[in-house]
C-alpha cells in the first residue's frame, strides 16, 4: 500500500521538498550577503530595516483609516497623505535595494549569448548607461527639491523631505553601479553584489 501511495505522489507533495527550496533559498541569499562588501551589507540592513519600518507605519495608518471610515463613519484626514508619503519612500528605497541584489528586470537573452571576450565590455557598458541615467535622476531630484520648498497641506511635513526620497535611492544605486563597473575593470565578476 505504501508503494501505491508513493509511486501517485506528485513532486511537491512532500512538505520536505517545499523546506528544502525554502533553504536552497535561503543558503543563496546568504551567500549573496557574504560575498557583498562590509558597506553594502550595512547600507542592506539599514535599508530593510526602514522599509520595515515604513512599511508597518503604512499598514497601521491604512488601517486605522479603514476601521475608521466603516466602524466609526469617520476618518482621519492626514491618513491619506501620510499613507502616501510612506509610500512613497517605500517605493524608493525598495528600487534602491532590489538594485543591490541585482533584482530589477533585465533583458540578458543578448550579454548570455556573446563569446566571453565581448560579454565584460557590454557589462561595463551597460553599467555606463545605468549610471547616466541615475545621474540624471540625481540632477532632476535635485531640481524638483529645489522648487518644492512647501509644506504639505496636512501633516505641514516638509515636501523636501518627501522629495528626498528620490536623491536617496540615486545615490544608493550610483554607488552599487560604480562597484560593479570597478569589479569588471578588475576583472573580477561584475556581478558579485546581484
Amino acid at each position: 500500500m505504501a508503494k501505491k501511495a508513493d509511486e501517485t505522489a506528485q513532486p511537491g507533495d512532500d512538505p520536505g521538498e517545499t523546506l528544502s527550496l525554502e533553504d536552497e533559498l535561503a543558503e543563496t541569499e546568504r551567500q549573496a550577503r557574504k560575498a557583498m562588501p562590509v558597506p553594502f551589507r550595512l547600507i542592506d540592513d539599514a535599508l530593510r530595516f526602514v522599509m520595515v519600518a515604513l512599511l508597518a507605519v503604512l499598514i497601521g495608518t491604512v488601517a486605522v483609516n479603514v476601521v475608521g471610515r466603516f466602524i466609526f463613519h469617520n476618518s482621519l484626514a492626514t491618513s491619506d497623505e501620510l499613507s502616501r508619503f510612506l509610500f512613497i519612500w517605500v517605493i524608493f528605497l525598495g528600487a534602491a535595494l532590489a538594485h543591490l541584489h541585482g533584482e530589477h528586470i533585465a533583458v540578458d537573452l543578448v550579454v548570455t549569448r556573446l563569446p566571453r571576450a565581448f560579454k565584460r565590455p557590454v557589462i561595463v557598458l551597460q553599467e555606463l548607461l545605468i549610471g547616466v541615467v541615475l545621474v540624471a535622476l540625481l540632477v532632476s531630484a535635485q531640481r524638483v527639491m529645489s522648487l518644492s520648498l512647501g509644506d504639505s497641506p496636512l501633516l505641514g511635513v516638509p515636501l523636501i523631505w518627501v522629495n528626498a526620497s528620490v536623491p536617496v535611492c540615486a545615490i544608493v544605486m550610483l554607488m552599487v553601479t560604480a562597484y560593479r563597473m570597478a569589479g569588471a575593470f578588475r576583472k573580477t565578476n561584475p556581478r558579485e553584489m546581484s
